[in-house]
């Protein structure tokens, strides 16, 4: 994949627009000056490498590889790195879904559990750890992923199976029905609707999709669920999911989340739906 420099200095893909370019250009000037010169790799991945990224709701997804384990030192100098972007670029608050994670860590993840320093929407830079559910990542950054830095992503994470994937997206939709269930905020049911729909889409044909995508085709799928769906839709794409509580679009939404995970953990395990 051809990259080049622009304003930014920094050589990227051609397929990134140029609303997201100076922040990520940004970020991948500022990342190795905070982890002290340790960054091995750096892989993006996502609907920004698929090329169907939607500039209003979506993420940014990174995997920052780094030579060994993320220190306390090293902690807190991520959280003032992603703590000076959100004041350079406010429109991107949040936006940066990133994984530091060693080198070892993306080789072995399915021999043990690694620790990771994790930043995604809602949450503050943390720590948490390799589990099962992280082969969702890690498989589709390995086969649709674009090394901005370093090797390519093939050479950098161990390899999974489609029935890895698909075991992998079965734990999330039992965590993300429980979490939607509990709570009434509008933006996770959103959020729920259209993980479900990538959930499905992802056991129908073993491959990954952005969430509008994946919403698009079960809506075409699912036509008895097209009423959620489309409100989720709705609600992100209106003023980047900015619509107060009571207007909340979303009847049927935990129904259909509920749905999604049945049909995904009823499904023999390494299977896919589509052969349903």
């Amino acid at each position: 994949m051809r990259h080049e420099s622009d304003a930014t200095g920094w050589p990227l893909p051609e397929l990134i627009p140029p609303p997201v370019r100076i922040p990520l250009a940004d970020f991948l000037s500022k990342a190795p000056d905070a982890l002290d010169g340790s960054v091995e790799a750096i892989v993006l991945f996502g609907s920004l490498a698929a090329g169907d990224f939607d500039v209003r709701t979506s993420d940014i997804d990174l995997i920052v590889a780094i030579s060994s384990d993320v220190s306390d030192e090293a902690l807190e100098s991520l959280r003032r790195m992603h703590d000076e972007l959100s004041l350079a670029h406010p429109q991107w608050e949040g936006r940066f879904d990133v994984a530091y994670i060693s080198t070892l860590g993306l080789q072995t993840f399915k021999e043990r559990d690694h620790p990771l320093a994790v930043i995604s929407r809602g949450e503050p830079i943390h720590r948490t750890s390799t589990d099962e559910g992280w082969i969702m990542n890690w498989h589709v950054a390995r086969e649709a992923g674009v090394s901005l830095l370093g090797p390519p992503p093939r050479e950098l994470i161990a390899a999974t199976t489609t029935a890895e994937f698909v075991a992998a997206i079965r734990t999330h939709m039992l965590w993300l029905h429980a979490k939607a269930a509990s709570s009434n905020a509008p933006e996770l049911q959103a959020y729920a609707i259209v993980t479900a729909c990538r959930a499905l889409y992802s056991c129908s044909t073993g491959t990954q999709s952005s969430k509008e995508a994946a919403a698009v085709w079960a809506e075409q799928r699912y036509p008895e669920w097209s009423q959620p769906i489309r409100g989720a839709r709705e609600w992100r794409g209106t003023a980047a999911g900015r619509r107060p509580l009571a207007q909340s679009p979303i009847p049927a939404g935990i129904e259909f989340v509920e749905f999604a995970t049945r049909e995904v953990s009823q499904t023999p395990r390494g299977s896919i739906l589509e052969s349903s």
